[in-house]
């Protein structure tokens, strides 16, 4: 199971170019080989070309494009330059090395390879077996594609070969061993035309004067197209690659996920997640025939296993590389660095007639087209100062779960009873407990007989909702109750114009943490383990007024009646309101309640674990003031759900501050512009 073929004393080292998996088979085999200065490191590269080529190994991580053109200029051939390329490694490989490099190819003009067109290839094995099962058993699997195009396009193929057979021959006398990278496709044709006497007719050099070379970076579908499946894992080799004997893409992909899950502060998740992640992966893989997993693959697992927000993060980091590629939207969009707010639409197009055209093909071939977004009118232009808004969709999706608390509290109630026969058969008749009721009577071990067996029937009774309106009560949340809070605060979130802000809610949160920070946007977030809504979180003031009416008052505080009260003990920022309480407040989310009672109008939707218990001076004073706690279970809301309303995202940017925070086109607005931003840290 060697990682390369052998004939004499010339190794040749299979490959398919840009494939990460060939670039550790090369790394196996130099390893093993153990080359040193009285070597030689041969590559499919043409000499024409050799210094471009040096200069761009020389700058990677960096990518780059060699391409070459002839008089008429209208086909150009092209060489990309990565660290995923074997060719490209095995030359930097060896410069680090102090092993000399011998450029073997044969020139061609670019119009000889017109008409060469690579698609991609589903019967194409997955290229991680060549590790497992070696180089020799690989080519075997292959045979047939490989004799065919676009894989071999003859007769070029056969002029490359000859030449570069003829080049080793020449060279083998001054150097001990040859290390030959090659593409697949030339391994067996060059094993069996070096075991033929050279020909010195074939090694006369093609023109070269009128080809020009220039480098250049590559575009951004060229630059997708040439990293390998997974851009990330390629950025991870690099990282790795003088130990990268053993890198595997399965592995590196559950280290990538776990080390991001960790720097996101905002995410926690068990060991089972990452089994089930882990586990999700492979059995896909399976499925499929394939060792690798594809990006979706790994997005699918991502969102099945976790969440759909960490899902989409998982997405965009594993498309980007190093700054030369920078994610701003999920689902196939992406952004380079060096544009300021135009976005790429990525989308999957059948092939056309190409601009430039290479010698060797991939037959994993992804095209895109790239198309950029129009930019909408901004309703609320840049100035002013920097300002910080809670994240619209955060308030929107608190205000969807308050009335998804709201329909568990108005949904019918069935309950089903069991009563003794009394003329009617009710919903039938309840056979256990009638036979119960046979046997007992019957039992000799009862001392005093029953008076006889009786019949039993089923009643069910039904409570309907009453119609109350509980869009006009505060729901207060309970999420959790850590047991350390010396790090969490009172604070509220204000609505309403700049001449009288009052409070939307009051929440128990801890210190703002940052997210993500760039130019134009700063993004923190704060977890909250409770909060009271005193109405929806996207209220305007005019709605507010027109709601309440004259009692506005007494429904919500107004932000200049906050002061600094007794809450357990410590003195809290809470509304003027709760000094009014003739008992201690022990508890913060004794406080939640409290000040709920307070600003309820007769009842108080409270969403909180079934095992929290209301303590009974809370309910008297609830009872004294004729009004009453209506209880939803916290388990009525998935994990996803409760982890978001948890969860309050704060955006901080430089634009034209609205007269209401709340407005809705200042709210749109905001999604508009910064929502592929924001979809890494919300979803």
């Amino acid at each position: 199971m060697l990682p390369y073929l052998a004939v004499q004393k010339v190794y040749i080292v299979p490959v398919m170019r840009n494939r990460l998996n060939f670039c550790v088979l090369f790394r196996q085999a130099f390893e093993e080989l153990k080359l040193g200065p009285r070597d030689l490191i041969a590559v499919e590269v043409p000499a024409h070309i050799k210094d471009a080529y040096l200069e761009c190994v020389a700058d990677l991580p960096k990518v780059s494009v060699v391409h070459t053109a002839g008089d008429d200029g209208k086909t150009r051939e092209i060489f990309t330059i990565t660290p995923c390329d074997a060719v490209a490694e095995a030359t930097r490989t060896a410069r680090e090395n102090g092993i000399d490099v011998a450029f073997i190819d044969r020139t061609l003009s670019p119009s000889a390879l017109e008409g060469r067109q690579c698609v991609d290839n589903p019967a194409w094995p997955d290229d991680g077996f060549a590790l497992i099962k070696g180089i020799e058993w690989y080519i075997a699997q292959v045979d047939e594609l490989l004799a065919v195009p676009p894989a071999r396009s003859d007769p070029v193929d056969e002029w490359r070969e000859s030449y570069m057979a003829g080049q080793i021959q020449e060279l083998a006398p001054w150097y001990d061993r040859i290390m030959v990278v090659c593409d697949l496709v030339h391994a067996r044709p060059l094993m069996a035309q070096l075991q033929q006497p050279p020909d010195s007719q074939l090694l006369d050099d093609d023109r070269t004067d009128n080809l020009r070379v220039r480098r250049l970076r590559p575009s951004l579908s060229h630059l997708l197209q040439s990293l390998d499946d997974i851009p990330r894992l390629v950025e991870a080799y690099d990282h790795k690659r003088h130990v990268a004997l053993n890198f595997w893409k399965m592995r590196e992909i559950v280290a990538i996920v776990h080390h991001l899950a960790k720097s996101s502060p905002d995410m926690a998740f068990s060991v089972r997640n990452y089994d089930a992640f882990t586990s999700l992966l492979t059995k896909m893989g399976e499925c499929q025939g394939r060792l690798s997993p594809t990006l979706d693959d790994v997005r699918l697992a991502g969102v099945s296993c976790f969440n759909d927000a960490f899902g989409e993060r998982i997405f965009r980091h594993l498309l980007g590389y190093f700054d030369d590629l920078k994610v701003g939207r999920v689902k196939t969009v992406a952004r380079p660095l060096d544009t300021e707010s135009r976005f790429y639409e990525l989308q999957v197009a059948p092939s056309a007639a190409p601009e430039y055209v290479a010698r060797n093909c991939n037959p994993w071939i992804t095209e895109y087209e790239i198309q950029s977004e129009p930019r909408p009118p901004e309703d609320y232009p840049r100035g002013g100062t920097h300002s910080e808004v809670a994240w619209p969709p955060c308030d929107r999706f608190a205000d969807e779960m308050r009335r998804k608390a709201h329909r568990v509290l108005t949904t019918a109630t069935v309950q089903t009873t069991s009563i003794r026969f009394r003329g009617s058969i009710e919903s039938g008749v309840d056979v256990r407990r009638t036979m119960r009721s046979q046997l007992l009577q019957r039992s000799p071990d009862l001392d005093t007989p029953r008076s006889g067996p009786e019949i039993y029937v089923r009643k069910i009774e039904r409570t309907v909702s009453d119609g109350y309106e509980w869009l006009r009560e505060p729901t207060a949340w309970i999420l959790d109750t850590p047991a350390d809070i010396d790090t969490f605060r009172f604070t509220y979130g204000t609505g309403g114009d700049k001449g009288e802000k009052f409070a939307l809610d009051w929440r128990f949160s801890q210190e703002r943490r940052s997210v993500s920070h760039s130019d134009d946007l700063k993004v923190e977030y704060e977890s909250t383990p409770g909060y009271l809504a005193f109405m929806d979180l996207t209220t305007t003031g005019r709605q507010a007024r027109a709601a309440f009416g004259a009692d506005f008052g007494r429904r919500t505080p107004v932000v200049s009646s906050f002061r600094n009260v007794a809450i357990g003990n410590r003195w809290e920022l809470a509304p003027r309101a709760l000094d009014d309480v003739e008992f201690e407040i022990e508890s913060w989310w004794e406080a939640l309640i409290l000040a709920g009672l307070i600003y309820c109008e007769a009842r108080l939707v409270c969403v909180a674990p079934a095992d929290l218990r209301i303590p009974n001076r809370v309910l008297h004073y609830a009872n004294s003031h004729r009004k009453s706690i209506h209880r939803v279970p916290l388990g009525a809301f998935d994990r996803d759900e409760q982890r978001k309303l948890s969860h309050l995202y704060w955006v901080d940017g430089v634009w034209k501050p609205p007269r209401d925070s709340n407005d809705p086109k200042f709210h749109e607005f905001l999604i508009r512009k910064y929502g592929d931003q924001m979809t890494r840290s919300w979803g």
